[in-house]
């Protein structure tokens, strides 16, 4: 059965609901569990067992079920397009590596515009020992085209002729309120540079971070004009800052009429779970984008499991593609850096009352 077929259902068998007051968004939102998920692999993804529990990004094209995805692993230098149908998921071809053998992209967004794919590094230090990382700060642009079954091919093979990269670290450490940070180890209290969210909106490049966030607990995005970023034509980023109840950005996924932000702890212990919000784009004068809080993730019943010789560690909502839409609500694929292939979840949010 494909999920595109599934009607939505917001029964109290699916979703628990718990109404509480979301002081960053002053208004009520919901507690919302999967509705399906973790779901399975048909057979292990093409990967050994430590990246297999290292996704943190995906995208798909198209918004619909069957898709074909692409993720972003945490480890190494390698993306892979995944099938999404039936209930699982399953490789769609081989891995395929961006950069050099021994670089580590550390890759921890991914996004689509209608010709490309777009694969982020996290522009981060080693989070173990502080380490540089300049792989890390590499944005990688990756062609693809839309087959006859409507799935995402990537064009041409995508071989190293048609893979462009860049480095944005200048662009990062060029922001007044992002420079500071840039280059320092991660962890609370050095708080350095951890970009996790990517979208593509309107011709901009929308960059989410984990981290620093604000003095008063508000997360930053970064927007970068696409037009040129190819070709070194690198134009200064705008500065956002959205109030997320003390949460850093894990992952930015466009809709109509704005975007979808995935918030998750920071480095601080005491940080909060994971929500999703609606932001319209906007920004206020004083550089302020007004969000609405839509959901708090509940994942209290996702059980962690094992399959084809992996296990799961934890769970981690890191990657979020909106995959159906109604009237009424997203239909929303999570997958968590931990589980083994993503353990993706499917989510019904609800959208903001208007």
């Amino acid at each position: 059965m494909s999920f595109n077929k599934k009607p939505f259902s917001f029964s109290s068998a699916v979703i628990a609901i718990v109404l509480f007051l979301a002081p960053d968004s002053h208004l009520i939102a919901a507690e919302i569990a999967p509705v399906k998920g973790p779901l399975p692999a048909a057979n292990a993804l093409p990967f050994d067992k430590d990246i297999r529990r290292a996704i943190s990004g995906i995208a798909c094209v198209p918004e619909a079920i069957p898709s074909h995805c692409l993720l972003a692993l945490d480890e190494g230098a390698a993306t892979l397009l995944i099938e999404l149908k039936d209930g699982a998921i399953a490789a769609s071809g081989e891995p395929l590596s961006v950069l050099s053998d021994g670089d580590e992209l550390d890759a921890e967004g991914v996004a689509k515009d209608q010709t490309y794919f777009y694969l982020l590094g996290s522009h981060t230090r080693k989070r173990k020992n502080c380490d540089e990382n300049a792989a890390s700060h590499n944005l990688v642009r990756i062609p693809y085209q839309t087959g006859k079954d409507g799935l995402a091919i990537l064009a041409d093979g995508a071989g190293a002729a048609t893979i462009k990269k860049i480095d944005l670290s200048d662009i990062v450490a060029a922001n007044p309120k992002i420079g500071p940070y840039f280059d320092k180890c991660l962890g609370d209290p050095n708080n350095g540079v951890d970009i996790e969210g990517l979208a593509v909106r309107d011709s901009d490049l929308y960059l989410g971070l984990r981290g620093p966030l604000a003095a008063d607990g508000s997360a930053y995005v970064l927007t970068v004009p696409l037009a040129g970023l190819f070709e070194d034509k690198k134009e200064q980023a705008r500065l956002t800052v959205l109030q997320l109840g003390s949460r850093g950005i894990r992952d930015l996924a466009s809709v109509d009429g704005g975007m979808l932000v995935l918030g998750g702890p920071g480095d601080n212990p005491s940080d909060s779970g994971w929500t999703v919000s609606f932001w319209d784009g906007s920004v206020e004068g004083d550089g302020q984008g007004e969000v609405t809080t839509l959901a708090n993730l509940n994942l209290s019943s996702v059980s962690r499991g094992k399959q084809f010789g992996c296990k799961d560690k934890e769970i981690k909502p890191e990657g979020m593609a909106v995959i159906g839409a109604t009237g009424s609500a997203y239909r929303i694929l999570i997958v968590s850096d931990g589980m083994c292939d993503g353990g993706p979840m499917v989510f019904e949010i609800p959208k903001a009352a208007h």
